[in-house]
């Protein structure tokens, strides 16, 4: 699944974080491949099994302003997830910036779709919610 994400605000003391949920069945039972935009403009890619971080989340070489787009795409192969990430108008990189398999408690299917939140201690005045777009096809897995 391919999306496009924006924020329209910077963080200020922690993240923010939409995600593409995969396998989700119900609150408690998914993956996520998570795009943080932290503050100063930084940006990270995590993978979460339901709220658990999964080998961590790796500084991405790009920074972000509001209101900027990025495409984030997420590929879940058995349980193996992986993601990668890049503004918008150049072109997808090869490689992936997140390659995970999730070995705990895996999730034998579930539907796809989109979350948006920020990390506990974000202290934005009204939160902004990420805009989003699909592209090209995504399928159950």
């Amino acid at each position: 699944m391919t999306v496009r994400l924006s924020v329209d605000q910077v963080a200020t003391i922690a993240s923010l974080t939409p995600a593409i949920l995969l396998r989700y069945t119900d609150t408690s039972n998914y993956y996520r491949a998570r795009l943080h935009f932290g503050v100063t403009g930084s940006m990270y890619a995590s993978v979460t099994r339901d709220a658990t971080e999964v080998g961590g989340s790796p500084l991405l070489p790009y920074t972000y302003t509001a209101g900027q787009w990025f495409w984030v795409r997420a590929r879940l192969t058995g349980h193996r997830v992986q993601m990668r990430v890049w503004p918008d108008g150049q072109a997808e990189p090869g490689g992936w910036h997140r390659d995970v398999t999730i070995t705990t408690s895996p999730i034998a299917s579930g539907q796809v779709g989109l979350a948006g939140s920020a990390l506990a201690t974000n202290t934005n005045t009204n939160p902004p919610s990420c805009g989003s777009t699909t592209s090209g096809s995504s399928r159950r897995s």
